[in-house]
Parts: structure tokens; C-alpha cells; sequence
């Protein structure tokens, strides 16, 4: 697509720890709405808000050199740095006093001051033709400079922030105590209502994500934009006369239910599935993974690679991809990912929400630790099974999760976004 108009303004809290890893879910999401506007914009002015121990004047340029090289040359970087937040909060201030002001909450507070205000001021006062707000906590800084003749907004709500919320501290809080953060629901609630009717079209991951932010927005402007990956050019070849013994785990440690869903599996899953398979090996891939070394005694057959560079090389050496994954939300991009490499994939109800992927002809689901062992195990015994999967698997990404048509859908909504603010 040709560069039609002047510049685009994406406004984001995300940073990654390392330039060249970021790669996993979360950048990949922000990454299918950079291809769009540096598809479209003649420069994109990027504002983001790093921790403030990770700003570095070197890191911030070899970020900015991995976002020309990838994106477009005409992408700039202007950095902010958050706030420090408390590392110990009384009770009273961290789950009550701030239940209705999501900009005392954690981690919306650490860019809700004059200062990060001030920095969103000075890029708006270069009038940038669009801005992209990226998730929710984008329109911390945002919402007070709203008016009427602002240029219009793109807002990828991503995961939908309430319903993650609500989640985790039913299913996975760090404390008891914790669980009062479900006080902050409601609230969270009303800003994604408030940052939708600001924006003129709003996005997230599934049809049926759309669905539940129109009715709670009250606003039809809420679209499904797919998570996506770049995958390989056609399916993965793999043999089908043996049986497997390889089973797989990709995803980022610092994501809780990843986290959460990694301690399952090597606790209760694992030992189901060497009881009968002996000779089985557990390969736990992704950034951070690399210290579980440390953390915990590894059982027999349980092997971490940690962040890894070859992907198609890990997925053609694995014969079943294990996702037990038991909250969060969105949907997962490990599964569009293994999709996309033709693997046979187990995960649960909540692992596959949102997601085309049918169980029974694209993966096999369960939900508790026997039966999600017992379907990993029928699967390393039946290598016709996980191929017909991994077949079924790649025809639907490449019908629905193909980056270059997901890519076209976000521009289109950016080009119609465009065409109406000029009438």
C-alpha cells in the first residue's frame, strides 16, 4: 500500500526488556498495527513509557533501530519514563481508597501524572493526522486532553482489562488479600466504555470480544481485529509413520497465566504423561523461562530453551504443543503461533477462547491434569491423529490468522477512519 497521509501518533506503555525479544504476545499485537501505519503514514511518531530502570540512552537506540529495520525508516521514538510504584502498599490505599479511580491503580498510576500528560500535549500539538492508542492504559495520559477538534483515535483495547482482571484474582491472586482488587473491576469497566465512545473505532481479539464491549460500550464501532504471527510460507512436513515422544511449551514467563500454567504442568501434568511415557521430553521455550534452572528442581524428561531464536526448528523437533492454560484474556497467540507451524495442539476451553480452532479437527481440549495427559499421550501415540490436527490447524491460519490479511484489515479500518473525518 502506498504512504497516503502526513503521520500517525501511537501512544503505548509497553517496552520490551530486550530490543531484539520483542517478539512475544504483546508485540506481536502492537506490531500488526505499526505494519499498518507505516503502510499508510508517511512517519510514525511513537511515544511510549518505559520503566524507568530501562531507559537507557543505548537501549532506547537500538530499540529505535530494531523499529526502523522492521517497520519503516521514517518511525521516531520519544520515551517518557513511568513513575516508580510502591513496592509495598497498605491494604487500605492499594484495594480500597483507589477502587474508583483507576489512575491510582497499579499499573495505570505510574503514567498518570502532569508529567506524562505534558509529554501526549507536546506530540499532539504536532497535529498528527491519527492516533493509535495501544490498550487501555494509553488513554491514562490521553483522557484529559480530549476535546472536540482532536484528530481522530484507534484504540486497541487488546485484551479485554476487566474481564483479566476478574480473572486472576479468582483464579490465580499472589495473596489472599489480594482478591480485593476485585473492587477495581467496575472501575476498570468504565474506562473501557469511556476510551471507546472517545475513539472512533475500538479493537480486539475475537468476535466474540466484540460482542460483549458493544453491548457494555453501547457503541457498534468495536471490531475484531485477530491476533496474528509471522508463520512459515506453506505447512510443516512431518513424519507420519512413527510415534512422537517431544511435547512443547512456548510462552513468556513474565505472563502470569503462563507462569501458572508452566507450575501445572511440570507438577501434575507432566508425571501423568511419564508414568506412560517414559521416554518423553517436556522442551519449555520462551522468554524468562531460562530461570526455572533456578527456581525449582526440574523433573526427569523436563528440559528450558529459554527464548528461541529458530522457531521453526523447535516446532518441527515437536510432536505435541501442551498449552494447559487456566485464566486470562483475549486469546492466546502461542496457539496462533503453533497453528501457523502446522502443530498438534492440546489446550483447555479457556486456552482455545475466541479462537477459530475447533476441537476434534484443529486441537484436542481437556480440562483437568488426567485429561489433558491422556490427550497429549493419544496424540504421541498416533501420528495420523496429529497430522490430520496439524493440517486443520494450518488451513484455518492461513483462512483467518494470516498476517497479511489481518494486516489489509487494520488498514482498511484506518483508511475508513481517514475518509470519514474528511466527509
Amino acid at each position: 500500500m502506498s504512504r497516503t497521509e502526513p503521520t500517525a501518533l501511537v501512544i503505548t506503555r509497553t517496552w520490551p526488556d530486550k530490543p531484539g525479544e520483542a517478539s512475544h504476545g504483546i508485540f506481536q499485537r502492537l506490531s500488526i498495527f505499526l505494519d499498518a501505519l507505516a503502510g499508510r503514514f508517511a512517519s510514525v511518531e511513537l511515544l511510549a513509557f518505559p520503566p524507568k530502570s530501562a531507559d537507557t540512552a543505548l537501549f532506547r537506540q537500538a530499540y529505535l533501530e530494531h523499529l526502523r529495520s522492521r517497520f519503516s525508516p521514517q518511525v521516531n521514538l520519544t520515551t517518557c519514563h513511568r513513575e516508580p510504584t510502591p513496592t509495598v502498599w497498605p491494604m487500605y490505599s492499594r484495594y480500597l481508597s483507589n477502587a474508583f479511580d483507576v489512575d491510582q491503580q497499579d499499573p495505570y498510576l505510574a503514567i498518570a501524572t502532569a508529567r506524562h500528560i505534558e509529554a501526549v500535549r507536546s506530540m499532539l500539538d504536532r497535529k498528527p493526522d491519527l492516533i493509535f492508542a495501544h490498550r487501555l492504559h494509553a488513554f491514562t495520559p490521553l483522557l484529559p486532553l480530549l476535546r472536540h477538534d482532536m484528530p481522530p483515535i484507534a484504540f486497541d483495547l487488546d485484551d479485554i482489562e476487566h474481564r483479566a482482571l476478574a480473572r486472576t484474582m479468582i483464579k490465580a491472586p499472589l495473596w489472599p488479600s489480594e482478591r480485593l482488587r476485585m473492587l477495581h473491576v467496575p472501575a476498570v469497566m468504565q474506562r473501557e466504555r469511556r476510551a471507546i465512545r472517545a475513539s472512533a473505532a475500538s479493537f480486539v481479539c475475537s468476535a466474540v470480544d466484540a460482542a460483549h464491549m458493544r453491548a457494555l460500550s453501547g457503541r457498534d464501532t468495536v471490531f475484531e481485529i485477530a491476533n496474528t504471527v509471522p508463520g512459515p510460507e506453506s505447512a510443516v512436513a512431518r513424519p507420519a509413520d512413527q510415534p512422537g515422544r517431544m511435547v512443547g511449551f512456548v510462552g513468556s514467563l513474565m505472563h502470569p497465566p503462563n507462569a501458572d500454567a508452566i507450575a501445572w504442568m511440570i507438577d501434575e501434568i507432566w508425571p501423568l504423561i511419564r508414568r506412560s511415557h517414559p521416554d518423553a521430553c517436556l522442551q519449555i521455550a520462551g522468554a524468562g523461562t531460562q530461570t526455572l534452572n533456578d527456581q525449582r528442581r526440574l523433573p526427569d524428561g523436563v528440559e528450558v530453551v529459554g527464548f528461541v531464536d529458530d522457531l521453526d526448528a523447535f516446532y518441527r523437533r515437536t510432536d505435541v504443543i501442551l498449552a494447559p492454560l487456566r485464566y486470562g484474556a483475549g486469546t492466546r497467540v502461542k496457539l496462533v503461533e503453533a497453528a501457523a507451524f502446522s502443530a498438534a495442539i492440546v489446550t483447555t476451553k479457556l486456552g482455545a477462547e475466541g479462537l477459530k480452532l475447533d476441537c476434534g479437527r484443529d486441537l484436542l481440549l481437556a480440562e483437568d491434569a488426567p485429561q489433558l495427559a491422556a490427550a497429549t499421550c493419544r496424540l504421541l501415540d498416533d501420528p495420523d491423529l496429529r497430522q490430520s490436527l496439524g493440517r486443520a490447524a494450518r488451513l484455518q491460519y492461513e483462512n483467518e490468522y494470516a498476517r497479511d490479511r489481518v494486516v489489509a484489515s487494520v488498514d482498511a479500518h484506518f483508511r475508513q477512519i481517514l475518509d470519514a473525518r474528511r466527509g
